[in-house]
């Protein structure tokens, strides 16, 4: 009975417990330098050694939603590319196989977590992937910050011009 008495102060002082502004930056998963504000949605990234063999990596996305009302969230609308050591660009995609990556509404206040598996037509070695997220939120009239680019770095991947 008395969580029902503080319920209100806590929503007069903005105290309940929700999505904060830049708090997908607090989590050693991602990496500070990919952060994403783009109107409602955040989003930072993260790059890990590969799951399989076959994959060039494993994409870690975190995102909130710091508006009062749900938004648009889809890693389909992130163009993904990597670099060999030749020098030659080529696209890179989410491992899908159940269809299970697609368009989500990020309730208001919420934060969440997503983990892919990226895949290059071919194996290779790879000294970069890139990233741009100018789709990520369908229907954001705020426009996203240039691509970026992760680089190996020891056992995971930082962003680095």
């Amino acid at each position: 009975m008395r969580w029902l008495a503080l319920f209100p102060l806590g929503f007069a002082l903005g105290c309940l417990p929700g999505y904060s502004s830049h708090a997908v930056n607090a989590h050693p998963d991602v990496d500070a330098r990919s952060f994403q504000n783009l109107g409602c949605l955040e989003v930072a990234f993260g790059l890990r050694p590969p799951a399989h063999d076959t994959d060039a990596a494993v994409l870690i996305t975190r995102f909130g939603n710091t508006c009062l009302h749900p938004t648009a969230f889809d890693l389909r609308g992130i163009a993904f590319s990597g670099v060999d050591r030749e020098g030659h660009v080529l696209p890179l995609s989410i491992v899908d196989p159940r269809a299970e990556v697609h368009l989500l509404h990020v309730d208001a206040a919420a934060r969440g977590i997503e983990k892919v598996r990226l895949r290059a037509a071919a194996p290779l070695e790879l000294t970069a992937i890139c990233l741009n997220v100018a789709g990520i939120s369908p229907g954001s009239s705020h426009p996203p910050g240039p691509p970026f680019c992760f680089r190996p770095s020891g056992e995971y991947w930082e962003v680095r011009p």
